[in-house]
């Protein structure tokens, strides 16, 4: 993917496709973090 400066561009596609995580990654941004949760009796 090549992008120029001064260009403007837009990102479809349905809710849960990656859209924000595509512009975060883009950017620089960090994605989700990851957790961990453990249950024990």
């Amino acid at each position: 993917m090549t992008l120029v400066q001064g260009e403007t561009y837009g990102i479809v596609g349905e809710s849960g496709a990656g859209k924000t995580t595509l512009g975060r990654t883009i950017i620089g941004l960090p994605t989700q973090a990851v957790a961990l949760l453990s249950l024990t009796n």
